[in-house]
């Protein structure tokens, strides 16, 4: 279901970059469908800010922030992981 919310969270015409993995957004982060709509309105801020693209950096951020407000911060291994692969 996150993976779903993930497709669709953001429109059509959203400059989002094509390094933003839903698929690893879904599985890794047991996110709410408010949360995700969040952290994706948050991206979209940043990406605007950073030069109009939303990219996985973005994204990344975004849930960071979104996880911190709601207790459970994201550890680190797991961004770390994602910028190794």
């Amino acid at each position: 279901a996150r993976l779903q919310l993930w497709q669709q969270v953001f429109p059509p015409s959203a400059p989002l970059a094509p390094d933003v993995d839903k698929v690893f957004l879904a599985d890794t982060f047991p996110l709410s469908g408010g949360s995700i709509k969040n952290a994706a309105l948050a991206a979209a801020f940043y990406g605007a800010a950073a030069g109009g693209v939303i990219g996985m950096n973005e994204v990344l951020c975004a849930i960071v922030d979104e996880s911190d407000k709601m207790g459970s911060p994201v550890p680190e291994a797991i961004l770390t992981a994602w910028r190794m692969a």
